[in-house]
């Protein structure tokens, strides 16, 4: 789980600090507070699925998951500013080229319908599919 950490966080903290106005990150298990006057940040976190042996011998391992993001916005906006940056990280996390080696993007990133929270914020999250082959 640390490769397929570091490699997907290294693309999506690049990604961040070049986006203009640039995005904070909310890290998992990380204290963090939510920005006032609702400034746009990202909430990344990881959804293993469960580890398989794609080989008889036991020999390799496949992990699998989901690399999800949440994109919080100030409610009451519209949807444009989620959607846009919602865009982009799609197309930061494409399935060809294998950019991220050794882990891989096994399919499109799925954006989902955006929810409204008590607070007054929006968040879109969008699912990115991954996959990483190991010895054992």
């Amino acid at each position: 789980m640390t490769i397929i950490r570091a490699s997907l966080m290294t693309a999506l903290a690049t990604y961040a600090a070049a986006h203009n106005p640039p995005l904070t990150i909310a890290r998992e298990n990380t204290a963090f507070t939510k920005p006032t006057g609702g400034a746009t940040f990202l909430e990344p976190f990881f959804i293993p699925a469960n580890t398989t042996t794609p080989v008889l011998d036991g020999s390799r391992r496949r992990f699998w998951g989901d690399f999800q993001i949440n994109i919080w916005t100030k409610d009451g906006i519209g949807a444009g500013e989620g959607e846009k940056i919602a865009e982009e990280i799609y197309q930061l996390f494409p399935v060809v080229p294998k950019s991220y080696l050794p882990v891989s993007i096994e399919g499109p990133a799925n954006i989902k319908r955006s929810i409204t929270d008590v607070a007054g914020w929006r968040i879109t999250p969008i699912l990115i599919p991954y996959r990483m082959e190991s010895e054992n």
